[in-house]
């Protein structure tokens, strides 16, 4: 189970190696934890431990907490700049939402009652430029690196891995991209939202409508594949067209 694989993999590759023998003997491995990488960052590291292993996360009441490192199943009395932060991400987090940059897993119900993956949370926090603790983004780096990747490839590339193709599958890959090309130059309109934004949804969608156009066979890539390959590309560009504001 992914759970599982987080806990075992990342544990075991950050624990640090301290000899039995060293100044540290007869100190517990917190205690060594504690004297090595100081208290305070090792609370923020078992705080992001704690979550990260949970399948999905309250965006409001937990997402946003975390992202600025605070614990959100303790009581806390914010001060104001506090409660101003809070807020001025929750408002971002609701715009991003409606606008299709942050994926939540009940986007059907009122908004208070959101829930996102954490992964979808961290990538969309670090799109955003939204400062992210450096425990926490070396955890979901992993996460996403070695976990996420393996699952990913398992269940949405099936079709890839059972035929072995790898350069077929990498040439629907840059058909993908070249047709989001194309149609941002030919067909501009049908790439942005009302706002005028440009929307790899969209862009998805239109090349999965008009596939024979581009393809000789089926794609490769589902739908929300190649959504999310052209959003990569999209927010890494530092092109004007993916930096417009309404």
């Amino acid at each position: 189970m992914i759970l599982n694989k987080i806990k075992t993999a990342f544990k075991k590759n950050n624990k640090p190696q301290i000899s039995e023998t060293d100044v540290f003997e007869g100190k517990t491995y917190a205690e060594r934890e504690q004297s090595i990488f100081g208290e305070e960052r090792v609370l923020q590291q078992r705080l992001f431990e704690k979550w990260a292993v949970k399948e999905e996360w309250h965006l409001k009441n937990e997402g946003i907490k975390l992202i600025l490192a605070i614990d959100p199943a303790q009581k806390h009395h914010f001060d104001t700049e506090t409660k101003d932060k809070i807020n001025d991400l929750w408002l971002h987090a609701k715009e991003c939402v409606t606008d299709h940059l942050l994926q939540v897993i009940n986007p059907e119900e009122k908004p208070e009652a959101w829930r996102v993956s954490p992964a979808a949370l961290y990538r969309w926090a670090k799109i955003s430029r939204v400062s992210v603790p450096a425990e926490l983004s070396s955890l979901m780096d992993f996460v996403l690196q070695t976990i996420l990747s393996t699952e990913h490839g398992n269940n949405n590339d099936q079709r890839h891995s059972d035929t072995g193709n790898t350069e077929q599958y990498n040439l629907h890959k840059e058909i993908v991209l070249g047709a989001s090309l194309s149609l941002l130059a030919s067909k501009p309109d049908v790439c942005k939202s009302r706002s005028g934004k440009i929307k790899a949804r969209l862009i998805a969608e239109e090349i999965t409508k008009n596939s024979k156009n581009w393809f000789e066979e089926e794609p490769l890539l589902a739908q929300t594949a190649m959504q999310d390959l052209i959003e990569q590309y999209l927010f890494k560009s530092q092109n004007p067209l993916n930096q417009s504001t309404d």
